[in-house]
Parts: C-alpha cells; structure tokens; sequence
C-alpha cells in the first residue's frame, strides 16, 4: 500500500510539473492577463475601499475563475479561445460554478478577521510603543491631554487631525494596517485557493455532477482535509513564502512614497500579484494533480454526500419531488462512472510493445 502511495505521489508531482512545462508560456500570458485586472479592480479602491465590495466579487473571482478553468484547458491540450474564455467568465454566476469560491463567506470572514487583527495589533503597538518610544508616548500623552481639555468642544476633531498627521500616529497606522491586510489578505487567498482545488471535484465525473449543490463538494473537502491538507501543504508551501515578499516588500516600498496609509495594503496586494504571475501556472496545475490524487475517495464521498442530500429532501417540506428524482439519477450515474475508474485502477499496465506508447 505504501509503494502503491509513493508511485501516486512520484506521479503527482510528474503530471504538475509536464502540465507546467508544456504550456509554461501561453499559461503565463493567462496569468498576466489575471495581474492586469487585479490592478483594475484594485485602483478604483484608491479613491473609496468600498469599490472592493463591487470590483472583487463581480470582476476579479470570476477572472480569477476564468483564468483557472482556461489553464485547466490548456492542460488538456485545448486551444484558447478569446469567445470561450469570456463564456467562462460569464458561467461563474450559474450553475453549476455558482458560488464556486464563497465570496460571501470569503469576504465576511476576511472583514471580521481584518477587524479583529487590526483592534489586537493596534492595542498592542499602542502598549508597547508607550513603553519603549518616548516620542510616541509623548505625542500620545499631549493627545490625550488636549483631548480631555477639549472634549464636546469643536477643537477637539482638530487636535484629532492633528494627531493622525504626526509622524508617530501615521507609524501606528501602517504597522496596525499591515499586519491586519497582510494576515487577512492571505486568509481571501488560501480560501479561494482551498476553493479552486475543491472546483477540481466537479471534473471528476465530466461535470456529470452539475445538478448536486456545491455545498456537497465543499463537505467532500471538510470530510477529506486531515488527509488533503497535508499533501496541498506540502506542495504549495511557496504561494504564502512568495505571499509574505510580494505583500511586505511592495508594502515598504509604498510607504516611502505614499503618505496616506489607508492606500499601501493595495500596493502589497499588487507586489504580491506579481510574484503570483510566474507561480500560478504550476500552483493550478498542482490543483488539477491534487483532484487527480483524490479522484477515488473524493468520488465516493461525493456520491455519499449526494445520498445524505437526497434523504434529507425526503423529509424536507417545500422541496420538489423533481429536484429529489433528478439528484438521485445524478448519483446513480456518478456510482456507475466510480465503478468503471475503479475498474480501470485495477487493470494491470498493458504491454506497450504489443499496444503501442500513447505518448508516441
């Protein structure tokens, strides 16, 4: 069994690196197409962060999207299409790639966890500065002091300015602003790319699979973690190295240049996509490698998933006897398509002299 599992695994890292080599630069030109929208969905954030609520969702996860399901055609031997690319793109609001990568979820989550690590990092730059840096707690001290003198008074929102504009208040600033978008920013990547192996699930059966909610395949991936996680970590161990220069090097870079501090998380997310240019070919085909791994016991699981659902229709009230029919024909087909690679795993390797080398 332990032979069986390093020859998968020799094999795995065969297939991403050959998916990688093969269609390294058309790849390439795939991802730098992906940067420039990053960019473009990143600048109207310049003049209100709340842009990211509309640019994100609605252009940059479907690009991103798009230009994985592309790569993923790239290493099927399919030719890029300018058409088929834009119908990509446009699949990702239907089934069945609606809600593929959570953005709700992703986005709340990152918002709450940008909230708390900036209030937690805050408080403590805060106690340690006032500690160590007795200009910080100078400044701090005539703050307060002022503060407590002006209160409900209209000079107290100009000691306030006054404040954030000095040098001490605008170090405070970046740091709390770093570490909070920084630490957050990898949490929106990790998800979507958590998100992207589990969209692999859906291949496992030629999309055969396209009427089971996608919430099937997110707890496929909850029920296999402790056995995929380590093999996703072990592959992809560089996205967050390559995350941690992009991010802080463009990060503090901009704050030489850029006085307002609000505006250099956007510059980290720019020097990190960057470095992501030349790293995605390979990472999303590791992906495609990784779904390949788990074909079997994803399979199973999603067909055990889909007999779960199927039960609890039956005692769902309101749900449509159709959708219930329609489900359990879909599993049925998926248990018979699990038979045949079962089948086929099991066969023993042909003899290519008397079949002929497919890669000839």
């Amino acid at each position: 069994m332990k032979t069986n599992d390093a020859k998968k695994e020799k094999e795995l890292k065969t297939l991403a690196k050959d998916l990688t080599k093969d269609k390294y630069f058309r790849n390439l030109s795939i991802t730098i197409m992906l940067f420039s929208i990053l960019v473009i969905s990143l600048l109207p954030a310049f003049f209100s962060m709340g842009f990211l609520l509309f640019t994100v969702p609605f252009l940059l996860l479907p690009s991103i999207f798009a230009a994985q399901m592309k790569m993923r055609g790239a290493a099927l031997r399919e030719e890029p299409d300018y058409k088929e690319t834009l119908s990509i793109f446009t699949a990702y609001f239907v089934a069945p790639w609606r809600g593929v990568y959570r953005a709700f979820r992703t986005i709340l989550f990152t918002a709450l966890l940008w909230s708390l690590i900036s209030t937690v990092s805050g408080v403590v730059y805060l106690g340690l500065s006032t500690s160590i840096d007795p200009a910080f707690a100078a400044a701090y001290d005539v703050f307060q002091a002022k503060a407590e003198s002006a209160a409900n008074s209209p000079e107290l929102m100009e000691f306030m300015m006054d404040f954030v504009a000095s040098p001490e208040a605008l170090n405070f600033e970046r740091f709390t602003l770093g570490v909070a978008s920084g630490l957050s920013g990898y949490y929106f990547i990790h998800s979507i790319g958590v998100s992207s192996l589990t969209a692999q699930f859906h291949f496992l059966f030629d999309l055969r699979a396209q009427y089971l909610d996608n919430r099937i395949f997110f707890q496929t991936y909850r029920s296999l973690r402790s056995t995929i996680a380590p093999k996703y970590w072990k592959y992809v161990f560089f996205m967050p190295i390559l995350y941690v220069i992009g991010f802080v090097g463009a990060y503090l870079i901009g704050s030489i240049y850029i006085p307002n501090p609000a505006l250099l998380p956007l510059v980290g997310y720019a020097g990190a996509g960057v470095l992501f240019i030349f790293a995605l070919p390979y990472y999303w085909n590791l992906l495609i490698a990784l779904g390949l791994y788990f074909e079997i016991p994803a399979s199973e699981n999603i067909i055990w998933q889909g007999k779960k659902a199927i039960e609890q229709m039956l005692y769902t009230p309101g749900v449509p006897k159709e959708v219930a029919d329609q489900t359990k024909d879909t599993v049925a087909t998926l248990e018979e398509i699990l038979a045949k690679k079962k089948a086929q795993e099991n066969e023993p390797p042909k003899d290519k002299k008397e079949n002929g080398d497919p890669q000839k």
